[in-house]
């Protein structure tokens, strides 16, 4: 179980409320091909998706071809973050580059992170996590940005085992030759290591004004609610989503609101949304039930307020008035 399912629920119900399709386009900038940085596209980072066997990427001081140009190349059968700068050369095979706003999905794929480079605080949450190698020798490399410099390493390693590595906010995680990282593995052993600890009291949080209480044991991912809340609002300029996806190792929800520039959602909204009316702890919303999943949806405040989880029983927990 993860949270593409209940965030793209999330999004189907922005859609319904609009009574309008989700074009789902991913702009590429730049297709394979050789370019100057500065003329062809601006300086500055971005993130190349492999999109056939193999992605290679080569940034050169100049168009020489000499093996002294290169600053840097890669070999990957994901997706990488660069940063190119004025007057470099940038070769890309195999794939497409994409400004960071208009890119694919970045963040876990059924709740793995796969052969690829990942941004902490962005695609992965901060925190420590376990690192399998599916093939004989898996190799991980965490660094500061994505220039790909060696002295911009932080830390590195080919490994058989499994290896435990610490994240923070800003660095970058790339997992390759079979390394990965399951969330559910990483989760429980997360919770088990900080038993006891004041993480384990429920809290009340505020998102956009609506409070939530969120049950014991429960911990935020933040990075999968910004994959999709990127793809719903590059789409939608005229539609804001703001949320928070939790995770205790077995169960998950995304609670969160959707609001429209064009006018404030009020019942009338919510109830084509929904389903059957029911009152939640003094909250009146409505029922909404989708493969399996459960949500309750209400207006308040102008804005369409959405909880969405995979146990039923949360619903109680979580919608506070």
């Amino acid at each position: 179980m993860n949270y593409k399912t209940l965030l793209k629920v999330l999004i189907v119900i922005g859609i319904i409320a609009v009574a309008m399709g989700l074009v789902s386009a991913e702009k590429a900038l730049l297709e394979e091909g050789k370019y100057k940085v500065g003329k062809d596209l601006p300086a500055g980072e971005y993130y190349v998706k492999c999109d056939s066997y193999n992605l290679y990427i080569a940034d050169s001081s100049d168009s020489s071809g000499d093996l002294d140009s290169v600053i840097y190349n890669l070999n990957t059968h994901g997706g990488v973050y660069i940063t190119v700068e004025d007057g470099e050369y940038l070769e890309i095979q195999g794939g497409k580059l994409y400004k960071l706003d208009d890119s694919p999905d970045r963040g876990a794929d059924d709740g793995k992170y796969k052969e690829g480079m990942y941004k902490v605080g962005d695609d992965i949450p901060a925190g420590e996590y376990t690192v399998k190698s599916t093939e004989d020798q898996g190799y991980i490399e965490v660094s500061s940005n994505s220039r790909h410099k060696v002295e911009d390493i932080v830390a590195n390693d080919n490994f058989k085992t499994d290896k435990k590595v610490k994240l923070s906010n800003g660095q970058y995680i790339t997992l390759s030759n079979g390394a990965e990282i399951d969330v559910d593995d990483s989760a429980k052993s997360s919770d088990s290591s900080s038993s006891g600890s004041s993480n384990s009291k429920s809290k009340e949080i505020t998102v956009d004004g609506i409070k939530f209480n969120i049950p014991d044991g429960f911990k935020e991912d933040s990075a999968e609610f910004k994959a999709y809340q990127r793809n719903f609002e590059k789409e939608n300029d005229k539609i804001s989503m703001d949320g928070k996806s939790f995770d205790n190792g077995k169960d998950v929800f995304t609670l969160g609101t959707i609001t429209y520039d064009d006018y404030e959602v009020d019942d009338s909204i919510a109830e084509k949304v929904g389903g059957k009316s029911m009152t939640v702890n003094g909250v009146d919303g409505y029922e909404y039930d989708y493969e399996n999943q459960h949500g309750f949806v209400y207006a308040k405040d102008g804005k369409l307020v959405v909880l969405l989880a995979n146990d039923e029983d949360l619903i109680d927990q979580i919608i506070t008035k």
